[in-house]
């Protein structure tokens, strides 16, 4: 029940009024469905629900004209609304991907240029440290930012965060809640001095595995602290970079 609460919650945060979509099957195979069938087996859902995840990123690549890459993370989006049925499924997916996950989430990909920014302002000793070790946010922060946090956090923190992160309507605070992560940890890594960066990343990467529901009210406020202490220009030069209709 708590968890069809939630569901409903996140589509009318979303604004989703349900799929237009009748009909889910393509007219052939996707070129790109065994890298899906591989991606979605690795979640943990039911066969069910898998079968749905399955249906709608075949469907979503190909009316998208779009090719699916393991490193896009539209499973792991896909995995928290599993319970949903299939419209309000990918309808939700679709409002996620447009409005709150970062476009061009790899390497080297400027949704990392400005979390370093932002590291760089309000912990400015931490990024250098960072930069020294050549351990850049693509290294650390790219499932995270991707999936939202589903990569990382137990399920029941991951929609706990989601209703509380989309309640407020901010896409950019999937960059706050990683700044948190960082800063709340900073002892950890600048201890890590001996270690290369691969280490230092892996580390890094690990930190919300520790996040218990608990967490997270606390967590979405010091995100939303760091938020309100960020200039707006940050807003203003990257939005239209950031978040738009054509995840890619």
């Amino acid at each position: 029940a708590v968890v069809s609460t939630q569901s409903t919650g996140w589509k009318w945060l979303l604004g989703v009024q349900g799929s237009t979509v009748t009909v889910w099957s393509v007219p052939e195979e996707h070129r790109d469905s065994s890298i899906i069938r591989e991606e979605v087996e690795q979640t943990n859902c039911s066969e069910e629900e898998k079968d749905k995840m399955y249906r709608i990123l075949e469907y979503y690549c190909t009316a998208r004209n779009t090719r699916y890459r393991a490193e896009c993370g539209w499973a792991e989006i896909l995995a928290p609304l599993s319970t949903m049925d299939l419209g309000d499924m990918y309808a939700t997916f679709y409002a996620l991907l447009s409005k709150f996950v970062p476009r061009n989430c790899k390497a080297d990909g400027k949704p990392f240029h400005l979390f370093r920014l932002l590291l760089l302002y309000h912990d400015p000793e931490l990024c250098a440290f960072l930069d020294t070790k050549k351990c850049p946010p693509d290294m650390y922060a790219q499932r995270w930012f991707r999936s939202l946090y589903v990569c990382r956090c137990p399920v029941e923190v991951t929609r706990e965060m989601w209703t509380r992160y989309l309640f407020t309507g901010d896409p950019f605070m999937v960059f706050h809640l990683g700044l948190v992560i960082l800063v709340n940890a900073r002892e950890v890594i600048m201890e890590m001095d001996g270690n290369d960066s691969e280490a230092i990343a892996e580390k890094i990467t690990s930190f919300p595995d520790n996040l218990s529901e608990e967490d997270v009210e606390d967590f979405v406020s010091l995100a939303r602290y760091y938020g309100q202490r960020t200039p707006a220009s940050f807003r203003l030069d990257y939005h239209g970079q950031m978040f738009g209709n054509a995840p890619a």
